[in-house]
């Protein structure tokens, strides 16, 4: 592809570019929304279910971020489906996200994927993108967590 020139500028296509370039550019931003929106508070999160011999049977990814919770993956292997997996990865994220003094979480699935798995768990849909491959869509859901309970201590 053409190099471009804009503000005295050299703009490339760098597919594959270094990972200290695009470390700056996350730096860049983050920095700009610290400024903007006060402190990071990033974390990732990361739950992890594995069956007898130590195979991963399913996991959910996703990251603090300010005060929100965004779940990047939630899968659980096809023969352990069923089973509630899903559901105590997905209450053992929030309740986590909760305890850390998040508010709200929000995910994205596909029409083939969990649509109604996060309805069934109290998500509002807030959007859709589409068409994907041969028509799929891709919806867009969040939720307002409860405000966690501090720890009792007994007397």
């Amino acid at each position: 592809m053409p190099k471009e020139q804009i503000a005295g500028l050299t703009i490339d296509f760098e597919p594959d570019a270094a990972q200290d370039t695009v470390d700056a550019i996350h730096a860049g931003l983050s920095a700009y929304n610290r400024r903007v929106l006060g402190g990071e508070q990033y974390a990732p999160l990361r739950w992890i279910a594995r069956d007898a011999d130590g195979q991963i049977a399913g996991g959910l990814l996703g990251d603090l971020y300010f005060n929100w919770l965004y779940i990047a993956i939630l899968w659980v292997r096809e023969d352990q489906r069923g089973r509630g997996i899903g559901s105590r990865l997905m209450a053992l994220a929030e309740e986590y996200a909760a305890a850390q003094g998040r508010t709200h979480v929000h995910v994205d699935t596909f029409d083939f994927q969990a649509p109604d798995f996060y309805r069934r768990h109290g998500y509002t849909e807030f959007g859709r993108l589409g068409p994907y491959g041969d028509g799929h869509i891709r919806f867009y859901f969040q939720k307002a967590l409860p405000l966690a309970q501090p720890e009792q201590t007994a007397p």
